[in-house]
């Protein structure tokens, strides 16, 4: 059964065996497998109250600061030429959320690159020295720099 298929039903939510075939997402086996249990689980469905009904978690990542989002950036535009260099998929390469806590982190030298837990030691080992170089050719805070307080 497709994607499609069940979300067809889902937003139509035909209880019937006639409701379901009407919707024709599903073929004449599949209505033979599966037409009682989906339209047992659309009454059910159907039935729960609004309280009762599942709901997505929606996460939102914090907000990086802008020094932060820059050094993303170039860590992302480095990735992807290294990427591309080595014909390999970016995301297998250093994943975005990787990225992203470097790029929070903003790490000065291959052992606080072994800090961020995150990080596969492959990735430290064999990339760690040009993350490290990106970050310092970022204008403005250098890596591994805390602001002062006042």
């Amino acid at each position: 059964m497709s994607n499609r298929s069940i979300l067809a039903i889902t937003y139509s939510s035909p209880t019937t065996f006639q409701g379901i075939e009407k919707l024709g997402v599903l073929s004449r086996a599949q209505l033979e497998m599966y037409v009682r249990k989906l339209a047992a689980s659309v009454k059910a469905a159907r039935a729960l109250a609004e309280s009762d009904l599942p709901v997505y978690p929606r996460k939102r990542s914090p907000r990086l600061p802008a020094d932060a989002a820059t050094r993303g950036k170039a860590l992302q535009e480095w990735r992807n030429q290294k990427a591309e260099t080595l014909a390999m998929d970016p995301g297998i390469l250093c994943d975005k959320a990787v990225i992203t806590i470097i790029s929070a982190k903003n790490p000065d030298s291959i052992e606080a690159l072994g800090a961020i837990e995150e990080m596969k030691n492959w990735q430290r080992d064999s990339l760690g020295p040009e993350i490290i170089y990106v970050l310092k050719q970022i204008p403005g805070k250098k890596p591994g720099r805390k602001k002062k307080k006042k």
